[in-house]
This record gives C-alpha cells, sequence and structure tokens, in this order.
C-alpha cells in the first residue's frame, strides 16, 4: 500500500509538467483519401486530408488525397480532387492551387497543445492556417491562426502559441500561390490533473483493502 501511495503521489506531482514531443511525418506512405497514422514510439496521430472554406470549414463529398514523402523536403502532401478524374495537374503540396487544402491531425482521446509546425518546400509566397477543432471536423473551428506568413527558406518551423488545446487540428494552405508539405508537428501533451491521479490512487487503494479482506 505504501508502495502504490508513493507511486500516486510521484504522479501526482509530475501531473503539472507538460511533455514535450514531435512526430516527424518526412516518411514514405503511399495516396490515400482515407488516412494515414504515424508515431514517434509513444504516441500517435491519425492524418487525412480536406479542402476548407476560408472560415475553416471543412469541405465534405470531394475526394482529396495525401500521401507523404522522406528527405530533407519530405512531408505531408495533398491532392485536390473536386470532380471525378481531376486529380491531374493539381501541385503534389498542401496547397491552394486547385482546392485550398487542409491536413487535419486526430490525436484521439489525447488533448494536445500544439507548439509548432515544421514545412518543407516552402518559400516566402506562402501561408499557412492552423485551426483546432474542438467541436469536431463537421463544424468550424473553436480557435486559429490565420495567413501566417512564411520566411524564404526551407524547411523551416513556427511556433505557434496562445491556440486552443485539443485533440483535433487542422494545417491548411489557403492561397493559391501557397504551396508546401508538413514535415512534422511539434505538441506537448496536456497531463491528467493532480486530483486526477488522486482520485485513481484512492480507487486503486480500494481494491487492495477489498482484496485483503477477501484473503
Amino acid at each position: 500500500m505504501k508502495t502504490l501511495f508513493a507511486a500516486v503521489v510521484g504522479a501526482a506531482m509530475m501531473a503539472g509538467a507538460a511533455n514535450a514531443a514531435t512526430i516527424h511525418l518526412n516518411t514514405y506512405k503511399s495516396a490515400t483519401s482515407g488516412s494515414h497514422t504515424y508515431t514517434n514510439g509513444e504516441h500517435s496521430v491519425s492524418v487525412s486530408a480536406y479542402e476548407y472554406t476560408g472560415y475553416g470549414n471543412l469541405i465534405r463529398g470531394n475526394t482529396t488525397y495525401l500521401s507523404s514523402w522522406g528527405g530533407e523536403q519530405g512531408g505531408i502532401g495533398a491532392w485536390s480532387c473536386r470532380f471525378q478524374k481531376k486529380c491531374k495537374g493539381d501541385k503534389h503540396t498542401v496547397d491552394g492551387h486547385k482546392g485550398n487544402e487542409m491536413i487535419v491531425f486526430d490525436f484521439g482521446p489525447k488533448k494536445v497543445e500544439l507548439t509548432g509546425v515544421t514545412l518543407s518546400y516552402a518559400d516566402g509566397k506562402d501561408y499557412v492556417d492552423v485551426v483546432v477543432y474542438n467541436d469536431g471536423t463537421a463544424y468550424a473551428p473553436t480557435d486559429g491562426t490565420w495567413d501566417e506568413k512564411l520566411d524564404n527558406y526551407s524547411p523551416q518551423q513556427i511556433a505557434i502559441s496562445g491556440l486552443d488545446t485539443g485533440s483535433v487540428f487542422g494545417i491548411g494552405a489557403y492561397t493559391k500561390k501557397s504551396d508546401f508539405k508538413i514535415k512534422a508537428v511539434h505538441y506537448e501533451v496536456v497531463p491528467l490533473p493532480a486530483a486526477g491521479w488522486l482520485l485513481l490512487g484512492g480507487l486503486g487503494g480500494l481494491a487492495a483493502l477489498r482484496r485483503r479482506k477477501k484473503a
């Protein structure tokens, strides 16, 4: 029981510390209109592609493919296929060429704070939108930073601060001249509050007492 209590108290003390992490996306995955999963060995994120409006609303019913490439200028790109067999001629980047493309990252049950994104294939003509879908992807974003201008070098990491925490995020290109690949996402996992750890510890203690009584 003492060991259990000590472990729970230790976990509660650590609960205030955020867990900074990065998931690299510059690995080869073939084109899909569904989703791909990327991992850093500890966390995973499900990634899919959409078109979107100027308010961040995702457009449904259109076929948007995503793929990813390895290497220094690798990462996730997309193709817009608003009409059947009309993917041909679209760029292999996240861009606004034939449709404004948004890459959606779903961390599942984990709540995270997005702290940055590394973009490749980028230059000073590009702008990026970063949004949070805390009400789900069927609704407008609940928070976002719009038209973030990129510098004229690649790859480059842009810092993100003040964005709402959440589990589902979108990174998109709205203007026709914008095109880039998403090489990595940087984030911090929002820890379980200390009260939550203590509650779990209390439940564990009750379970241990019940086992002892039965014995």
